[in-house]
């Protein structure tokens, strides 16, 4: 009869070719020959929770805890668990007590860095994903998560140093290549972000870059470019928000509402609580919906001011909603607060100068024909690449003057 160490042996071998359920037989063959052996139960678990049987791993992970409460990767395969259930409070309960039985589990401290992420605890997230890399700092997974963290709280020159150090310990993995490039897309580095990004889809097609290339030809006002892109990100992922909201942007930028509306449509409907996606479908519907969009897109405009009183956007699109339903003094006074807020900044962005044209055909609409040319002016402050439109534009409301 075969030793436990043997059977462990089995087990090893076994999972580590994929076959679970030769490695379920060996767990079994060590309970045989001690029911009370919490390491086999725990690797019971493992294969279970392998072939997708969620509960029986929950509950073998369980039966070993109750005979050694101190086993570490038992608590982190239950944290893992809750994870997958969208339990991030209770995924952070079993990283932890993992974390307090061994220190130095990197899976653990990855585990509860993600967890606290997802509650929206930035300081813990970040604390976690600083322990994991200081006690790993050769492994790659643990550089490129760090990373991928530094970017969304928009560290962005600390994400790009810790990715590039991802694809230095493995040159041939996409994700970070990919990662890479949007992280260098947000800086404005768009050349190199290019080159990243090519780089990560040669080895993997990977719907994230797509969008990211498609964005940054929207920047070069570039939508149709941008199109083909995003069609193939959709071919990849059909319910990915992100390429629907680009799509999206594509559409407004050739006009194309109804198109435009469909997509950030799809958008809302996958990622209801992106703000920047909330606010496009309301500026398509406003701009271009039929009978009831302007009410549609002043209340989604209305629930972003209330979630963020500072929301430049949302401030001019319920003012350009109004002025279009005829409640001009109302519009005024919502432009007028999204001009406050762009001004309190010290330089002009691309993106204020909607903004400052909405404000220059309020004030041509109250006949103020000198602060309306005013407006134009600081469109084209914002946005010199549209300077031949202001100047038209300034010209139509009379007199001579126009942009310089």
């Amino acid at each position: 009869m075969a030793t436990r160490e043997e059977l462990l042996n089995q087990f090893r071998e076994l999972h580590a070719k994929r076959d679970y359920l030769g490695a379920l037989g060996a767990c079994r063959s060590i309970l045989d020959l001690n029911p009370r052996d919490a390491l086999g139960w725990r690797n019971m678990g493992a294969c279970y929770l392998a072939l997708g049987q969620e509960d029986d791993a929950r509950e073998m992970m369980r039966r070993g805890l109750d005979i050694d409460p101190k086993d570490s990767y038992a608590h982190y395969y239950l944290g893992l668990l809750a994870s997958r259930k969208n339990d991030h409070q209770g995924a952070i309960d079993h990283y932890q007590k993992a974390l307090d039985c061994n220190e130095n589990l990197t899976e653990a401290a990855l585990g509860l860095a993600s967890s606290y992420y997802q509650v929206g605890d930035l300081p813990n997230a970040l604390f976690y994903y600083t322990q994991a890399y200081q006690n790993n700092q050769d492994n790659p997974d643990v550089a490129r998560s760090f990373g991928v963290i530094l970017m969304r709280v928009g560290q962005l020159s600390q994400a790009a140093y810790y990715l590039r150090e991802a694809i230095e310990r493995r040159p041939d993995w996409a994700e970070p290549h990919v990662e890479l490039g949007e992280v260098l897309r947000l800086m404005g580095e768009d050349r190199d972000a290019v080159a990243e990004l090519l780089k990560g889809l040669r080895i993997r097609m990977k719907p994230e870059g797509l969008v990211s290339l498609g964005r940054i030809h929207l920047k070069y006002n570039e939508p149709r470019k941008a199109l083909a892109h995003l069609h193939q990100a959709l071919k990849l992922g059909p319910n990915f928000a992100p390429a629907h909201h680009a799509l999206g942007l594509c559409h407004m930028a050739l006009a194309e509402w109804s198109e435009a509306i469909k997509h950030c449509e799809e958008a809302y409907k996958w990622d209801p609580d992106d703000l920047e996606t909330v606010l496009d479908l309301a500026a398509a519907l406003v701009e271009g919906g039929g009978p009831g969009s302007l009410d549609r897109g002043y209340r989604l405009a209305s629930a972003v001011r209330v979630k963020d009183p500072n929301q430049v956007r949302a401030f001019d699109i319920l003012g350009w909603c109004l002025f279009k339903q005829g409640r001009v003094p109302e519009a005024f006074e919502n432009l007028e607060k999204a001009r406050t807020l762009i001004e309190l900044r010290e330089s002009r962005q691309k993106a204020d100068a909607p903004i400052y044209e909405h404000l220059a055909v309020v004030y041509d609409g109250m006949h103020d024909s000198m602060m309306s040319r005013e407006m134009y002016s600081r469109a084209l402050e914002a946005d010199p690449s549209r300077r031949e439109e202001w100047q038209k534009k300034s010209r139509r409301i009379g007199g001579n003057d126009s942009p310089a």
